[in-house]
């Protein structure tokens, strides 16, 4: 119907986290989250989480370096790259 917003395929988060208050050091991390997977990249050390979002809702079981999702997180990280640049966000450069 008119009027309706269109469904989406991902969501592009941004963020930084803080560790600790005695030694605040942030970290900067992009995120794709589809409908099966969350995707996040982090800027210091270019390390990578994958998450599935129905099994793992907690995400606490890490799915990168594990065979069968190297080609998803190869797949996300691509989508992930093309949304970033797609707005000009020049974290994507740090791929």
């Amino acid at each position: 119907t008119e009027g309706e917003g269109r469904s989406r395929k991902t969501v592009l988060i941004q963020g930084e986290r803080t560790f600790y208050a005695s030694a605040p050091e942030k970290e900067r991390y992009r995120a794709l989250v589809t409908d099966e997977y969350k995707y996040i990249y982090y800027q210091q050390g270019g390390k990578e989480a994958l998450f599935h979002i129905e099994t793992d809702p907690y995400e606490m079981k890490n799915l990168v370096g594990q065979n069968e999702y190297k080609e998803v997180c190869r797949n996300l990280n691509k989508q992930l790259i093309q949304q970033l640049r797609g707005i000009n966000d020049n974290f994507a450069e740090q791929f």
